[in-house]
């Protein structure tokens, strides 16, 4: 008799401690659905460790060095610095991430409307861009680079101003030179000299930000679709997109159509849920021209059967999205022909509620 009470008391315990764990789960899941916040500025700062700190510039108020935190968000025209051991990582265009490491120092210059341009003064920085959606300009004290194509840039400027570029992926402008993928260009005074890059020089910069990109893409992996579209509307995820993962303390890239990866080697697994709806059914003006400067509705030279979706010629600006040789089922993407890769994503462990299969849609970068 006593056996039997005790185990109708633990079963009972059991079966409330169940039944609370329930609840405690369906809160935290709603919970995670409402810190969903997407966002397409650039300029936040989404990861620092280590002594970042920052001098604001303000109007009619003298400069003041403060500690930079994650989740600021830097205006046109302050200055970041980084101390020993410390790395930062900035969001610029969605898709596209700058990191910088230790002892570096650089001027953020965007202005969230036409301008995107970065001033490298000092120290190192690495570029990952997954999409761009203008050309990038890089300022040092000697030179200025120009990010073209989607890849993978390591900056340095060295203390008596030396500026050099390797291009692991992509491909950037100095002034007349193209660097191209695997190239590494050092300017100094007004030569500029095109080397071989050595994959192997590597530091703890390049370290760190591989290991930034593997924790997006897992980050990516595990937003939830159906929190998604319970938090957001269509109409809020019509572009590319930063979206915060409450769970990671970060925002990771939300791209609109499948077909984007990390110059790394993982793609991006979770896509904006409602692509398939705007892709299909896209928004009309008053005079039924395409979504984004196409000529037409449904053909002509619109979105889905004539010159391009988001352009009016293929990749981005390429010959038509369903029927036109470009867009989401094209050939082209930035500078040159072909689809951007998309490999096998590392495992992360868990399951992950994955959107719509990824396709071969190539990437929305810059066209020549």
């Amino acid at each position: 008799m006593k056996v039997s009470r005790i185990f109708i008391s633990l079963t009972t315990i059991l079966l409330i401690s169940t039944a609370v764990w329930a609840q405690d789960k369906k809160t935290l899941a709603r919970s995670e659905m409402d810190k969903y916040v997407v966002s397409a500025k650039a300029g936040v700062v989404n990861i620092i460790e280590g002594n970042v700190t920052v001098v604001r510039s303000l109007p009619f108020a003298a400069p003041e060095s403060r500690t930079l935190i994650s989740g600021d968000e830097l205006k046109s025209g302050d200055v970041v610095n980084t101390g020993a051991n410390g790395f930062v990582e900035i969001l610029l265009d969605p898709g596209c991430y700058l990191r910088l490491g230790e002892g570096s120092q650089f001027v953020f210059l965007y202005d969230n409307i036409e301008t995107e341009k970065l001033r490298l003064t000092r120290g190192s920085a690495v570029l990952e861009a997954s999409a761009i959606e203008n050309f990038i300009s890089i300022e040092t004290p000697n030179a200025t680079f120009q990010i073209i194509k989607e890849g993978l840039y390591r900056l340095n400027v060295d203390s008596d101003g030396k500026a050099g570029l390797a291009v692991r992926k992509g491909r950037a402008v100095v002034g007349s030179t193209i660097i191209k993928e695997g190239k590494h260009a050092l300017v100094e005074g007004d030569t500029t000299a095109i080397a071989k890059l050595d994959k192997k020089d590597v530091d703890d910069l390049d370290s760190w930000s591989k290991d930034r990109a593997r924790s997006l893409v897992a980050a990516n992996s595990r937003l939830s679709n159906s929190g998604l579209r319970r938090t957001f509307n269509r109409s809020s995820l019509w572009y590319n997109a930063w979206v915060y993962d409450p769970f990671f303390h970060c925002y990771t890239f939300l791209p609109y159509s499948s077909g984007f990866a990390s110059p790394y080697g993982w793609d991006y697994a979770v896509l904006n849920p409602f692509w398939a709806y705007n892709y299909y059914y896209p928004r009309r003006n008053n005079n039924g021209s395409g979504p984004n400067g196409g000529g037409g509705t449904n053909s002509g030279g619109g979105s889905q059967a004539g010159g391009g979706s988001r352009g009016s010629a293929g990749g981005t600006t390429g010959g038509g999205s369903h029927a036109g040789g470009g867009g989401h089922a094209g050939n082209p993407s930035s500078l040159g022909g072909g689809t951007m890769r998309t490999p096998t994503p590392p495992s992360f462990g868990g399951s992950a509620d994955r959107g719509a299969a990824r396709g071969s849609a190539p990437s929305r970068g810059k066209s020549n």
